[in-house]
């Protein structure tokens, strides 16, 4: 279900005089206060084993493997309300990987021990075919895949095999064919992310069995041929997990040896180590481009942890450490909702969305027979908007955007609720006020406020003198 918290209403009046023009009023900027939670869990349910999960954002659903044994399932999350929608059965066993091609509607499945992949149907939910990657490897055990990730603009998939130090490629173009990349001869590919805009495949190579080889993040320009590079190669680097800001093209991988958080350019220079905690042990890490944060999963501690992608900073997001993300482990992230959904090795599958943090924004008072249109905003772009009690003054309308709008009919000072929701919701207190004219200073004994603010901040009112 969709959850709503809502804060106390706090409103204020505006005291104005009709004597000066052109005067704005406004307040300042408020600011959350301990009790307000920034991120909450939307729903979360038991799984079989589950293990690596995958989103796909165009029908809000999540996929997770759970590790069985010769036949397996994927349990199916719906990432709007954290609840079970069902399983898909039959896929390989023992499934360690999958990934998601939201424009084909298909989801690829790997075994973590055997060549074969399962290829499944996901309008159906039934399993489409089984692909063979590759029998044997040149020592004659069979791939062992870690992960996988689809390039959706040609639609190939990539697998690293670490037990051969090659990408396995499976392209949909060409009937399911196999090709594959050779890393290097002592690379042990594990974890893999791909730059949907720049069309980069980036490959953490832990470097299992040759400490002389050292480890290593590998760039493959897929899209113009497959030429690698090393962008990054450390003996105190031990990467988990990866993924890419498509906004910047920055890479961020997880690094347990160290607690740390790396972002890296894709030109290869390190802008950061930003280091969780002492006591931390990263896992997965997903990036919202959208809100410019990134989300690590502390398997240690139990919660989940957002760094700023501008200013680096981290934020221990401990309001979500309930039973439900005991042991959190992987993540994956809902692009167009926000949703981070999440397993655990404690045999849950998790939700998590942040409520919508405001955006504090000046409102102008309006005026009876002008034309007036103010925007809220949330800091999340893709929040929206809704009246949920009370009525605007007559002649204004709110649009989804936050756009308050329309050409006042009456004099008078009204208070509202508006709601700005995402996957949660926030409520707060808004006040408008309509005049007749020309607004004047303020007086000086009741000051009042002059801005409006949605979500995570104490309800303030929406309002300000005229700048006209």
């Amino acid at each position: 279900m969709k959850l709503q918290y809502r804060r106390r209403a706090v409103t204020a009046s505006l005291a104005v005089a009709a004597a000066a023009v052109g005067l704005a009023v406004t307040a300042p900027a408020a600011h959350a206060s301990p009790e307000d939670p920034t991120h909450g869990v939307v729903g979360s349910y038991s799984a079989t084993q589950p293990g690596d999960i995958v989103v796909d954002a165009a029908t809000h659903r999540g996929y997770i493997t759970q590790y069985g044994g010769p036949t397996s399932s994927l349990s199916v999350v719906d990432t709007n309300t954290g609840k079970s929608v069902g399983a898909i059965d039959g896929v390989v066993g023992y499934p360690s990987a999958l990934a998601v091609d939201s424009g084909l509607g298909r989801a690829y499945v790997s075994s973590s021990y055997g060549g074969a992949i399962s290829i499944v149907d996901t309008k159906t939910g039934k399993v489409e075919k089984t692909v063979t990657l590759s029998e044997k490897n040149p020592d004659g055990s069979r791939p062992q895949i870690n992960d996988v990730v689809v390039d959706p603009t040609t639609h190939r998939a990539y697998f690293s095999d670490y037990k051969s130090g090659n990408i396995r490629v499976v392209d949909p173009n060409a009937a399911d064919a196999v090709s594959s990349i050779l890393v290097h001869k002592s690379a042990t590919p594990t974890k893999l992310a791909f730059d949907s805009v720049r069309g980069f495949l980036y490959i953490a190579d832990t470097n299992f069995f040759d400490e002389n080889y050292g480890r290593t993040l590998w760039q493959a320009d897929v899209r113009k041929g497959g030429a690698l590079k090393s962008i990054v190669r450390a003996d105190n680097l031990y990467p988990v997990d990866v993924d890419v800001d498509t906004n910047t093209g920055n890479i961020y991988m997880t690094d347990t040896r160290a607690t740390n958080l790396w972002a890296i350019t894709p030109a290869g220079a390190i802008l950061s180590k930003t280091t969780l905690s002492p006591t931390a042990i990263p896992n997965g890490v997903v990036v919202d481009a959208a809100a410019g944060i990134a989300y690590v999963a502390d398997v240690m501690n139990g919660h989940l942890w957002s760094v700023d992608l501008t200013t680096r900073a981290t934020t221990a997001l401990t309001d979500t450490k309930v039973p439900a993300l005991e042991k959190v482990k992987n993540l994956a992230l809902d692009t167009s909702t926000g949703a981070i959904a999440s397993t655990t090795n404690g045999g849950k599958v998790t939700v998590v969305a942040a409520y919508p943090l405001p955006a504090t924004v000046e409102l102008p008072a309006a005026q009876v027979g002008k034309a007036y249109s103010q925007k809220l905003t949330a800091a999340d772009a893709r929040a929206t908007f809704a009246l949920t009690s009370g009525t605007l003054p007559g002649g204004l309308s709110l649009a989804q955007d936050g756009t308050i709008s329309g050409t006042p009919t009456a004099v008078g000072s009204v208070t509202v609720e508006i709601t700005a929701k995402s996957v949660l919701s926030r409520a707060s207190s808004v006040t408008i006020v309509v005049s007749e004219g020309p607004v004047g200073p303020v007086d000086p004994g009741n000051p009042g406020t002059g801005t409006g603010s949605l979500g995570n901040l104490p309800d303030s009112v929406a309002s300000a003198a005229d700048t006209t």
